[in-house]
């Protein structure tokens, strides 16, 4: 079988996706020990919240990052979209984050075509950060 160009590229972007994941899920796994870790230890000594929030600080920042560019990456399993939830396109969404109307604590979303929804959640912090996926056009936000 003769594989042309392009399809050479594309398998090996995919091994190159699939091994990102792979290494993301890893780090993402020693991270929450490393972070369990700690929440023991600041337990043991008796640290008060603010301590612990400092010293644990660096590691949920680097996972919260991973976590968002798993949800990049990874692919989409789609399904028919919820009679609840607002369905709303992604530039009105990143509009209304810009300008303070929806927070994490608000809710959380998923990406969406017009007529499916994805299993890959997105949060306002993902938009402000830069780090969302550009090949949907369309979210589901729910409220909490």
């Amino acid at each position: 079988m003769i594989i042309n160009y392009f399809q050479k590229i594309y398998i090996n972007k995919k091994m190159n996706t699939e091994k990102k994941l792979s290494d993301i899920e890893s780090e993402m796994e020693k991270l929450e020990i490393k972070i369990n870790e700690i929440e023991n230890k600041s337990i043991e000594k008796n640290l008060s919240y603010h301590d612990y929030e400092i010293v644990v600080k660096p590691f949920r920042d680097r996972y919260n990052k991973l976590d968002m560019d798993f949800r990049v990456l990874t692919k989409p399993e789609m399904e028919p979209i919820p009679k609840y939830g607002r369905h709303m396109k992604l530039n009105m969404f990143i509009s209304n984050v810009m300008s303070g109307g929806f927070i994490d604590y608000d809710g959380s979303g998923r990406y969406a075509t017009e007529t499916e929804i994805s299993d890959i959640q997105i949060y306002p912090s993902d938009i402000r950060n830069g780090i969302y996926r550009k090949d949907f056009k369309y979210i589901v936000w729910f409220n909490k």
